[in-house]
């Protein structure tokens, strides 16, 4: 019991270390907020005056809840890029050279990331309440959806660090190259009945 007390306080520790650098950094910060209030408004009110949702309905609407997958899945390569990055630099392999538990550095850094993700769900629930997005049935219900999107965004952290740990931070920055296209062949944007068959 006193190791996991001992792993807890040290990734705590670790994850504030790497809270306070996000906040230090206040280009990364408005870029990750704003990133997805941005790509609400664009795709809701420019294309989405284009679109149509198959069998009725407001395409805002039916945006949102794509939206909040895309987010949660984009989040993979903030994690990769931070874990390469660190150890590029050689931070992690100080933080093994202390006294510290193993498990501390990539466990403070998926709490870290996963506090930054409750930020950007609650920006981003927030700006899908004044686009005309609701809850349906009940904010039990949307709370327990919020809860499994950050259950899948845990995940994903632990994708980003496992991959993090294995490529520089040069191929990390090309994460976003495969997860754009990736999320948007879902049905995020556009109702599957509407894609060519063989799509």
């Amino acid at each position: 019991m006193e190791r996991l007390r001992w792993a807890g306080r040290d990734g705590w520790t670790v994850a504030r270390r790497d809270l306070i650098h996000w906040l230090r950094n206040p280009v990364v910060v408005v870029y990750q907020l704003l990133w997805p209030i941005t790509m609400v408004v664009l795709l809701g009110y420019v294309f989405g005056s284009a679109m149509t949702v198959a069998g009725g309905g407001d395409y805002r609407e039916f945006l949102m809840p794509g939206m909040f997958g895309q987010t949660v899945v984009f989040g993979v390569a903030t994690t990769l890029t931070a874990i390469s990055t660190d150890a590029a630099r050689g931070v992690t392999d100080r933080f093994r050279s202390m006294p510290m538990a193993p498990s501390a550095v990539v466990l403070g850094r998926s709490l870290s990331d996963l506090v930054n993700s409750v930020i950007e769900l609650t920006i981003l629930v927030g700006c899908g309440l004044v686009v005309g997005w609701g809850f349906h049935h009940g904010p039990v219900k949307a709370l327990a959806a919020v809860g499994l999107l950050l259950l899948l965004r845990f995940a994903l952290i632990w994708v980003g660090i496992y991959i993090g740990l294995m490529v520089t931070p040069e191929a990390a920055g090309a994460a976003w190259a495969p997860l754009f296209p990736l999320t948007m062949l879902a049905d995020t944007f556009v109702s599957p009945e509407q894609m060519p068959g063989w799509l």
